[in-house]
């Protein structure tokens, strides 16, 4: 579908150029292998939360607001509009804190991606082959982003997997929808001013914590919804005029650059996909080496064991 949007910066025009040309054919095979990987513990997490409230909780909510539909949820024969699954089904894949971290961009990217990436390829009838296309773009997005707020979105109090996390999940919507390289600059445009999630629930174990990645999946699905009936986005979104931008640019401790996608070697793309990473809460960074240990983080035991 062709957009109408304002002239492209270089910034989001590089990650819309990328997006809208990337085929099936162009992701390595290692990348699908650790794609794939990825999603079935992504899976395996949800079917995990669903003994806990939250989700009971989540799960009453959302119908007062959205009503039935047809897209699926992870491990609940409940069927939802598209929104609410992507909501739903984050809520399920991050809601016990086990799901995967990409380490230098402290971002959870998997839980923000997956949702989006089920919901509008159902909406649209992709192939699996689609769908996970989608899926490793949205990771290559977010974790970009991540990567160029690292540790300054925790300076002003915002949680890096919902706003990096919203990025990602308008791509992989957009892609899925058939978006072209001047709609997906406008998704960017439209969510980055839906991007957004603060870190309080550090403070006392509130579970606003495990609403932020659907949250950010619903934000990308409404971004591309938007974009592709040709509402426009500002471009600039990477590179701040004033404040009401993505302020925290202003203090990355790299070029807002990373943003860029380039044409990725097999090595770089790969490079891309998340692993698991521990968190110090009293740094609020990540500690540098792989969990292997099957307790949580220590920034989230003040809401652990989940009700």
């Amino acid at each position: 579908m062709t957009t109408t949007s304002p002239a492209r910066t270089s910034l989001s025009g590089a990650v819309a150029d990328f997006a809208a040309a990337a085929r099936p054919e162009h992701v390595p095979d290692e990348v699908y292998d650790r794609a794939r990987h990825l999603v079935l513990d992504a899976v395996g997490l949800a079917f995990a939360s669903t003994a806990y409230r939250f989700v009971g909780v989540a799960r009453d909510a959302l119908p007062r607001v959205g009503g039935a539909g047809s897209h699926p949820v992870l491990g609940m024969p409940d069927r939802l509009s598209g929104r609410d699954a992507a909501v739903l089904n984050g809520v399920l894949i991050h809601g016990l804190d086990f799901d995967d971290t990409h380490i230098p961009a402290i971002t959870h990217v998997t839980a923000g991606v997956l949702p989006v990436a089920l919901s509008a390829a159902t909406a649209a009838g992709a192939s699996t082959r689609e769908l996970l296309l989608a899926y490793v773009l949205g990771v290559e997005v977010s974790a970009r982003v991540g990567l160029g707020g690292a540790g300054g979105f925790h300076d002003v109090g915002w949680h890096p997997t919902a706003v990096a996390g919203a990025f990602g999940a308008s791509v992989a919507a957009g892609k899925l929808a058939g978006l072209d390289a001047a709609g997906l600059v406008a998704a960017l445009g439209v969510v980055g001013s839906m991007a957004g999630g603060l870190l309080e629930f550090l403070e006392d174990g509130s579970w606003t914590k495990r609403l932020h990645p659907g949250w950010a999946a619903m934000c990308g699905l409404t971004a591309a919804s938007f974009a592709g009936v040709g509402w426009s986005g500002p471009p600039a979104v990477y590179e701040p005029a004033t404040s009401s931008t993505l302020s925290p640019t202003r203090r990355w401790p790299c070029a807002p650059s990373t943003v860029c996608v380039p044409r990725t070697s097999r090595r770089s793309a790969a490079r891309s996909i998340p692993r698991r990473a521990r968190w110090s809460a009293s740094r609020r960074r990540p500690s540098g080496r792989r969990a292997t240990s099957t307790t949580p983080s220590s920034a989230c035991r003040s809401w652990w064991p989940p009700p």
